[in-house]
C-alpha cells in the first residue's frame, strides 16, 4: 500500500495557534496549562521538531479536542517534511 502525502503541511501547532486564537486564549496560558516550555513550543511551530504522545494528550485534553486529530496532524506534518526533504534530495519536484 502506498502511503499518501498531502500536498502541503503545516506542523501541528499551526492549526493549535490558530484554535487559541478562536477561543481567545493566550499562548502563555495555554502553555502553562499543558506544562511546555515556550522554547519547546518555539521548535514545534518551527517545524523542527514533532510533538510527543504525552504533548498531544495534554493538548487535546486542554482543548477539549480528540488526541488522534493532534497526532494525525502530526504525523501528516512529519511526512510531508520527510517526502519534501527526500525529492529535494533526489532532484525531483
Amino acid at each position: 500500500m502506498t502511503e499518501r502525502i498531502p500536498a502541503e503541511a503545516w506542523p501541528a501547532t499551526s492549526f493549535i495557534a490558530e484554535e487559541l486564537e478562536a477561543r481567545g486564549i493566550r499562548l502563555d496560558a495555554f502553555l502553562n496549562v499543558i506544562g511546555m516550555h515556550q522554547q519547546r513550543w518555539d521548535a514545534l511551530q518551527g517545524g523542527e521538531l514533532g510533538l510527543m504522545l504525552k504533548e498531544s494528550q495534554a493538548i487535546a485534553g486542554a482543548l477539549g479536542i480528540s488526541m488522534e486529530l493532534v497526532v494525525n496532524l502530526n504525523h501528516a506534518y512529519m511526512r510531508w517534511k520527510r517526502a519534501r526533504s527526500s525529492t529535494t534530495r533526489t532532484g525531483k519536484s
